[in-house]
């Protein structure tokens, strides 16, 4: 709910409806909606990492792991990339909380790349620190009220993320990527 949303939009209430409970055991199991939010935080962390995992462990390569993931970004997000993230000044602890996994996840980035680069999909003449200083500030720019406005996620994803995959895939990831893009025309231009 808060994904499609965004926080600002969903009170316990609708919550507490949508789970057919009242909105006193809501508060009895969360003590607050900044409680509830880091809980769903790091239930979405910890379930994206499971999954990236388990695909990799059957045999996927990272470039079709990454463009499963952006389908199911897309398929669940809102309108807006901003939807989720807007106004989470009024929750300092899931910004501290959000701060901690963007460190973390540049550790994962560069392993996924190197990762990509022994399976031939990623070229192996990049700089992995300055990619990694890349998709930090594409991240950061595609947050940024500004520089978004109204667009949607797709949007954001196709003008930089996928620009930037693109650029570093060898011949057979790009390959892979454009019958990603294909297939699945409906999330992804």
């Amino acid at each position: 709910m808060f994904f499609k949303s965004g926080v600002d939009e969903i009170r316990m209430d609708d919550i507490a409806l949508e789970m057919s409970i009242s909105k006193r055991t809501l508060y009895e199991m969360f003590g607050s909606k900044e409680d509830l939010l880091l809980e769903c935080l790091d239930y979405h962390t910890s379930s994206q990492s499971d999954l990236f995992e388990k695909a990799i462990a059957a045999g996927s390569d990272v470039l079709s792991v990454t463009m499963n993931y952006i389908e199911k970004l897309y398929s669940n997000s809102g309108e807006s990339v901003l939807s989720p993230v807007r106004n989470l000044e009024k929750y300092p602890k899931v910004k501290e909380r959000l701060k901690q996994y963007r460190d973390g996840a540049r550790d994962n980035m560069r392993c996924i790349l190197r990762l990509g680069i022994s399976q031939g999909v990623i070229r192996d003449d990049i700089n992995i620190e300055t990619l990694l200083d890349s998709f930090a500030f594409m991240g950061q720019l595609c947050m940024r009220e500004e520089h978004v406005g109204n667009n949607s996620l797709e949007d954001c994803v196709n003008s930089t993320f996928l620009v930037l995959l693109r650029g570093i895939a060898t011949q057979e990831g790009l390959e892979r990527i454009e019958k990603s893009v294909k297939e699945k025309q409906q999330y992804i231009r």
